[in-house]
């Protein structure tokens, strides 16, 4: 017989004590840049939600690739200009690793319970959209939205990040009423829910007018649209035409006088020349070509900035890949090159699998946001922001998850896919 007591050993859903790591590095964004909680935070969380012989083996490519970065982080603490913060850096490596490993555990096995999954990570992107609107809304003044960010950019990509998957949950939502024998109030409400919440992260988007978040939404959009028509047995070129025409002209009529003002300054080669932050990608080439090969340490560029290059110079190279390569070098950066490819090939190649279930059109979802991430970080260093890099890692655990589902279940042939 129940004996009447209150159980105190369930454990909330792993997506909450993960959103609540989220909420705070987005709270601290730039802030906390050497979060060095971060990593003991997610140990605890690690110890508490690994289950004791669930397969924990990540994609192999994927393996090899992260065992060989955190390898070279290690070889590096001999040589980096600040060992301190290599070994911070090394740490916050493992948080990332176990967050990861948790993911693919909690979505290796299914799917389907897809909203409750996403809901945490999103609503947190919804708060700091309803607060960059705000700011802007209350201020009304030329200042761009920031929500709890510093950078306008950096606020920007961390909202781009999660618009497959609202726009892919909308899709779900809307296919789910429609195939209902009669259209209610009620039964239209999580449509209508998750298009608001659409229509918010765009908006938030677009008042922080950041020309790499802009660009990079309409690609993680034609990417997810892309990916979706593969799948549907539609005329490609007639579907592909408009695929640009419901997601590029949207935005562009939505695009606000100081995005528009902004993009000017890309008008001509000479206004590029002038805009672009020529001056610190050289600096990022300066350094790499005095530590060419084994670069300056794992996150130690900004002490490296200090000591090497002349006074004044900025601490960061405005691009994760210019960055990444001068405290690398070309050895460490051939093994990031491996481990980006690896990720973004894991996470498509669940996208072809015809299943009856929603994974793969989160699948989908996962692709478009990877690229997104791996585009605007050509000209932004978004990855060394906590949240961004939390949030993408987020992503990259849905992917390894959806991939060991891929190779733990038997494919059932299916012509129609999850949106149609």
């Amino acid at each position: 017989m129940p004996s009447g007591r209150i159980s105190f050993t369930a454990k909330p859903p792993l997506e909450l004590p993960l959103a609540l790591v989220l909420f705070l590095l987005a709270g601290a964004a730039e802030r906390l840049q050497e979060a060095i909680w971060f990593p003991f935070v997610m140990g605890l969380i690690w110890l508490l939600y690994r289950r004791p012989g669930v397969d924990y083996r990540l994609d192999r490519h994927v393996r090899i690739s992260l065992i060989l970065l955190a390898a070279y982080g290690v070889a590096q603490l001999s040589s980096s200009v600040s060992p301190v913060a290599t070994l911070a850096q090394i740490l916050r490596f493992a948080g990332y690793v176990a967050l990861m490993l948790l993911l693919m555990q909690r979505w290796g096995h299914s799917a389907d319970a897809g909203w409750d999954r996403i809901r945490p990570f999103l609503i947190i992107l919804c708060l700091e959209a309803f607060l960059g609107v705000i700011q802007r809304t209350l201020t009304r003044s030329n200042e761009f939205a920031v929500g709890t960010f510093l950078n306008h950019s950096h606020y920007a990509n961390f909202l781009v990040i999660g618009i497959p998957f609202a726009v892919t949950l909308t899709i779900v939502a809307t296919k789910t009423m429609l195939a209902k024998s009669s259209i209610t109030l009620i039964s239209a409400l999580p449509v209508l829910r998750m298009a608001g919440m659409v229509a918010l992260l765009i908006s938030a988007i677009l008042l922080a007018a950041s020309r790499s978040a802009f660009i990079s939404m309409l690609a993680s959009l034609v990417v997810l649209g892309a990916m979706t028509i593969s799948r549907l047995s539609v005329h490609r070129v007639t579907a592909s035409l408009l695929l640009l025409a419901v997601v590029v002209l949207p935005c562009w009529l939505l695009v606000t006088d100081q995005i528009a003002e902004r993009f000017d300054k890309m008008s001509t080669i000479e206004k590029i020349t002038a805009d672009a932050p020529l001056p610190l990608w050289r600096n990022a080439l300066t350094l790499y070509s005095a530590c060419s090969w084994m670069g300056c340490g794992w996150g130690a560029y900004r002490v490296a900035a200090r000591t090497l290059l002349p006074a004044g110079s900025a601490s960061d190279a405005h691009s994760d890949y210019l960055q990444a390569l001068a405290e690398f070098g070309v050895v460490g950066a051939a093994i990031l090159t491996v481990s980006g490819a690896a990720v973004l090939r894991m996470a498509s190649r669940r996208t072809a699998l015809k299943s009856p279930s929603l994974a793969p059109c989160f699948a989908n979802a996962c692709t478009a946001s990877l690229v997104s991430i791996l585009l605007s970080s050509t000209v932004e260093t978004n990855l060394y922001i906590p949240a961004n890099a939390f949030l993408s890692l987020w992503i990259g655990g849905i992917a390894a998850g959806l991939c060991h589902q891929h190779r733990s279940v038997i494919e059932v042939p299916r012509s129609r896919s999850c949106y149609a």
